[in-house]
C-alpha cells in the first residue's frame, strides 16, 4: 500500500494472502526498502536493489514498480529474484 503496508507477500507462506492482510494479521512494511523508496520517489517510478541475505548467504536482486502517479500512488508491487 502507499504507506508501506505489506497486502501479500508470496514468498512467506500460504497464509500470507490478502485475507490474512484484511483481517488485519499482516504487520510487515516495507516503505523503508530501498527499491520500493526509489520507485516512490524517482518520476519514473522504478526502483532496483541489490542486497547480500545473511540468511540465505546469497544476493537477491528487487525490482519495484509504483503503482500510481507520482507523489500519489496506491503503493509499490515488488519482485525479488535470488
Amino acid at each position: 500500500m502507499a504507506d508501506g503496508t505489506v497486502v501479500v507477500d508470496t514468498g512467506k507462506s500460504a497464509n500470507n494472502n490478502y485475507a490474512t492482510f484484511a483481517a488485519k494479521a499482516v504487520n510487515e512494511n516495507h516503505n523503508s526498502r530501498v527499491a520500493i523508496m526509489l520507485a516512490q520517489t524517482h518520476e519514473c517510478g522504478l526502483g532496483v536493489e541489490t542486497k547480500y541475505s545473511s540468511t540465505d548467504k546469497s544476493n537477491e536482486k528487487y525490482v519495484a514498480i509504483r503503482l500510481g502517479a507520482y507523489l500519489d500512488s496506491a503503493g509499490t508491487a515488488r519482485l525479488s529474484m535470488k
